[in-house]
């Protein structure tokens, strides 16, 4: 078949244009090479052009696409809100007006569950579960839901959600809100790089930077291009990438 003046996808004939077409960041056949399992390049000796109604098609998986993403995104926060009330509601259960635990017989005791909402029997199983829950609770954010490992951590973790600075560089003008990102930090005026690779020994001032490090060795590449099937080490690298189509 002749690779003239037909469309690359129906092999149709009518309002064809440029399959290299740019639109946005990236170009028409890039966009198809997302979604099918084709490889399109120049001079391949294949049709360079795309007809109307194709590229309507293209547009309409594109955007099927982005809907279930986007309805993905609000289901699961829609579940996140629904368990957050629920369990607020528990705790108000579990608490009179008066700050004290409500009086119960042993019959009206509701029965203690686990995570997988089975009913734990033994008695030692519910001290163990409750103080746990307990200890869980107390280290809880209640702003974003994580449970820290430690009530100082949770006191720290807090300040995150105030927008609260106390930490300021003593070399610039940058501050932070934990001491820790601040200690970090400083380690761009010392130069200290106490983070070494076990691999080649090459040192590195943050844990980030070893950690793409390590991808050189490993060949790992986690970050994938949405428009096209290449993959990169870093998100630094798929950025330039998506904004030098």
């Amino acid at each position: 078949m002749s690779s003239g003046n037909i469309c690359r996808i129906c092999l149709g004939h009518d309002s064809l244009t440029s399959i290299f077409h740019k639109r946005g960041l990236s170009m028409l056949s890039t966009q198809i090479m997302s979604l099918a399992r084709v490889h399109i390049t120049p001079n391949d000796g294949l049709p360079s052009t795309i007809c109307t109604k194709c590229i309507t098609k293209l547009d309409e998986c594109i955007e099927f696409i982005r809907l279930c993403e986007r309805s993905d995104v609000e289901l699961r926060l829609s579940l996140e809100n629904i368990v957050k009330k629920r369990k607020l509601k528990a705790e108000e259960l579990c608490v009179d007006e008066d700050g004290s635990s409500p009086s119960r017989t042993e019959n009206e005791k509701s029965p203690v569950v686990d995570e997988n909402n089975c009913e734990i029997t033994s008695d030692l199983h519910k001290d163990v579960y409750d103080k746990n829950d307990k200890k869980r609770r107390k280290q809880q954010c209640f702003t974003c839901g994580k449970v820290m490992s430690s009530r100082f951590r949770l006191k720290t973790h807090l300040i995150t959600h105030t927008g609260e600075k106390p930490f300021s560089c003593p070399h610039c003008s940058k501050c932070f809100s934990l001491s820790q990102n601040l200690k970090v930090h400083m380690r761009t005026h010392t130069g200290e790089k106490p983070l070494q690779c076990s691999v080649c020994g090459e040192s590195f001032a943050q844990s980030a930077g070893l950690a793409a490090h390590r991808r050189k060795h490993t060949g790992q590449m986690p970050y994938s291009c949405v428009l096209c099937p290449r993959r990169f080490r870093t998100v630094g690298h798929l950025q330039y990438h998506a904004t030098h189509w």
